[in-house]
């Protein structure tokens, strides 16, 4: 067994453990900041951060498109108006009409003549 002369050594050796104590508590800590930083690295390199990262742009171009479409829409409802305009003018749906009335009538016809 050790004896120490002095009592300096025993308040040295309890200084020394607790260091190692206190140092060996922050050794999982810093091993848990060493994975954080790898895994915030991967996730500088994620798609979902390159998506983000390319939205506006894309946001840009939709807006764009959006504004042309509004006189698009116009000049296609102006089209759409004067093909039922030109429709009821030919004459069609009144042919149409005439058709069915004489194909009834001739059914009618067939039905007494039997």
């Amino acid at each position: 067994m050790i004896v120490f002369a002095h009592p300096g050594w025993l308040l040295l050796i309890l200084c020394v453990l607790g260091v190692a104590l206190a140092t060996g508590s922050l050794v999982p800590v810093a091993l848990n900041g060493l994975r954080l930083l790898r895994h915030l690295g991967r996730t500088a390199d994620a798609a979902l951060l390159s998506d983000l990262e390319a939205f506006p742009p894309k946001l840009e171009r939709i807006a764009r498109a959006a504004g042309e479409a509004e006189p698009l829409v116009a000049r296609a409802r102006a089209a759409i108006d004067s093909i039922r305009c030109d429709f009821e003018a030919s004459g069609i749906p009144r042919a149409i009409l005439t058709v069915k009335t004489v194909s009834a009538a001739l059914r009618l016809l067939a039905r007494d003549l039997n």
